[in-house]
């Protein structure tokens, strides 16, 4: 065999082999315990939606309270705010079930923020049993702080809503990778 086809297949097997350590990621992809709906610029880190909804409606929490320090809207808040409400709030609420939740061997489950759950809307294809009734509000961890109340994205009308903290609406647990 020549010089320059052994070093070809040396080049060929080196680049098979890097390939079976990273998988090309892409939405829609089961990955991490769920599907995945976005992806960073690298394409090497994002966001997974959980295989379901929470089975049953849950309250956001703490009606009456301002809690400090979740009102962060941004892509990756949602983590921070979760945890802030599961601190501060000790009652059952959306983001107690997000932060208690086991699928698929991953425990680091979170109520998304804002602007991750209008990520899932915009991308809800990918993501696969989304509610899409006419009322099929869900939560984010993102509270309202002027109003008492937490910010809702309808999957229904497209609409996103500020709503009382009493009421119980659909959950989607969210993790990062």
């Amino acid at each position: 065999m020549n010089m320059v086809l052994r070093v070809l297949i040396v080049v060929f097997a080196i680049i098979l082999t890097s390939c079976d350590r990273e998988p090309l990621l892409v939405l829609g992809m089961e990955y991490q315990g769920g599907r995945i709906f976005y992806l960073d610029k690298t394409g090497k880190h994002g966001l997974v939606a959980a295989p379901e909804d929470l089975l049953g409606r849950f309250p956001w929490g703490c009606p009456e309270r301002i809690i400090q320090g979740v009102n962060f809207t941004f892509i990756g808040a949602g983590e921070r705010n979760t945890n802030r409400i599961v601190e501060v709030c000790g009652e059952v609420t959306a983001a107690s079930m997000c932060a208690a939740l086991e699928v698929n061997g991953f425990d680091d489950w979170y109520l998304p923020s804002k602007d991750e759950l209008l990520l899932m809307y915009e991308n809800k294809e990918f993501i696969g049993n989304m509610r899409n009734g006419t009322w099929e509000p869900y939560w984010s961890s993102s509270q309202f702080e002027i109003r008492r109340q937490a910010i809702v994205h309808n999957f229904g009308t497209g609409r996103t809503t500020f709503e009382n903290k009493d009421l119980e609406f659909w959950v989607r647990p969210i993790r990062s990778f």
